[in-house]
C-alpha cells in the first residue's frame, strides 16, 4: 500500500521549487502541484485555521511577508516507512520518508517555519481538507497519474471561512480534521428542532473552534 503526503512551500520560500521538485521527484511520484492564493484580508485567520492555533508573529513572518500565495506539492510514497520520530507535539509514529525529507529541507533551506508537510496520511487527509475542500478518500477516487508538469490556481481560503451551507458539508469537513464526540442530539442532527443545539467533547475545544470557524456568543466562561 502506498501512502499519499504533501508539501506546503509558503509565499516567501516559493524560489526553492524548483529544487524541492527535483528533490521529491528522485523519491516520490509527483502527483499534482497547486497555487493558492489566500485572499490577503484573510491572511492570520486562514493560518491559524490551517495550524488550528494562534501563531507567533515570528511564524507568519517567515512564512510570508505581503504575499497570499502558497504552493500545494502532492506526491505519492510507494514505499511508506512508519518509524517514531520526535515531532512539535512529542515522540510519534510517522511516515519517516515524509517526517526526514521535510526536516532535510528546512535545514537546506535555513527555516523553521518555511515549509510544511505532512507526516503520515491522516495529516493529509486534514490538510487536503482544509486547502482544498477534499478528504483524501474522495483524493485517491480521482485516480490521478504523474504530474504533467502544470501547476493548478485556485483562489480560495481555507474551508469554512465563511461557515457552512449545510450540516452535511460541515460534518465532511471536520470528519477529516479533528476528533470529536456528538454528546447529545445526534439523532437529530439533520432534522435540529428549532433552538436546540449540539454538545461536542473534543479534544482541544481552542483548536476545534479554529477549525470549525466557531463564534463565541456568550460572554459567561462555562460556555
Amino acid at each position: 500500500m502506498s501512502d499519499v503526503g504533501l508539501l506546503v512551500i509558503w509565499p516567501n520560500h516559493l524560489h526553492n521549487f524548483d529544487k524541492i521538485i527535483e528533490e521529491l521527484s528522485n523519491k516520490f511520484k509527483i502527483l499534482e502541484c497547486y497555487d493558492i492564493e489566500w485572499n490577503k484580508k484573510n491572511l492570520f485567520h486562514n493560518f491559524y485555521r490551517f495550524y488550528g492555533d494562534r501563531l507567533a508573529t515570528s511564524s507568519i513572518k517567515e512564512k510570508t511577508i505581503s504575499g497570499s500565495v502558497l504552493r500545494l506539492i502532492i506526491f505519492e510514497d510507494s514505499e511508506p516507512k512508519y518509524e517514531f520520530r520526535t515531532t512539535a507535539r512529542g515522540i510519534e509514529k510517522v511516515n519517516s520518508n515524509f517526517f526526514d525529507m521535510k526536516k532535510k529541507f528546512r535545514k537546506k533551506f535555513n527555516t523553521r517555519f518555511g515549509i510544511h508537510g505532512s507526516n503520515d496520511e491522516a495529516e493529509t487527509n486534514r490538510d487536503l481538507c482544509l486547502l482544498l475542500g477534499i478528504n483524501l478518500k474522495d483524493y485517491k477516487a480521482q485516480n490521478i497519474n504523474n504530474w504533467n508538469g502544470d501547476i493548478i490556481y485556485e483562489k480560495r481560503d481555507i474551508a469554512g471561512i465563511n461557515g457552512w451551507n449545510s450540516f452535511e458539508e460541515f460534518f465532511y469537513f471536520i470528519n477529516a480534521v479533528e476528533p470529536y464526540v456528538i454528546l447529545r442530539n445526534e439523532d437529530t442532527i439533520f432534522n435540529l428542532p428549532e433552538g436546540e443545539d449540539i454538545d461536542f467533547l473534543v479534544h482541544d475545544p481552542a483548536k476545534f473552534a479554529y477549525f470549525t470557524n466557531a463564534k463565541k456568543l456568550s460572554k459567561g466562561t462555562q460556555r
